[in-house]
């Protein structure tokens, strides 16, 4: 399996359950970029304190730009390049315990990201 496939696999499976749970694509998909912002932000806070910065200067321009820029990938490549359907039949194949396992899995880990992104920035970030 390919490095590209073992993401992209994942990353779809994540914005089906948020699909299945909000039922619109749009909805989906704001939900989805405003995790991948927490974990982006989380991911530069993370490498500030382990670099010695205790503090990050980081412009309103700057994070509006990049929200916008995940938002036009994640509806550029789940939505209209319907990447989330080519595996949709197979998700959909899942035996009703090993979907709700999954989706217990996806709902758990989108939590515990958050709250650990939101923490690192709070750390960095005032």
């Amino acid at each position: 399996m390919s490095l590209i496939r073992w993401i992209e696999k994942p990353y779809v499976y994540i914005f089906y359950v948020l699909l299945r749970f909000y039922v619109d694509e749009w909805r989906a998909t704001l939900v989805m970029c405003v995790f991948q912002f927490l974990i982006i932000g989380g991911l530069v806070c993370a490498i500030a304190l382990a670099t010695g910065h205790s503090l990050l200067l980081i412009s309103k321009s700057t994070l509006v730009v990049v929200a916008i820029v995940i938002y036009a990938l994640t509806q550029i490549v789940l939505v209209r390049g319907h990447l989330w359907k080519r595996y949709k039949s197979e998700f959909d194949q899942y035996s009703r315990a090993k979907s709700r396992i999954a989706t217990i899995a996806v709902w758990v880990g989108i939590v515990v990201v958050s709250v650990a992104s939101v923490s690192l920035i709070k750390t960095v970030v005032r």
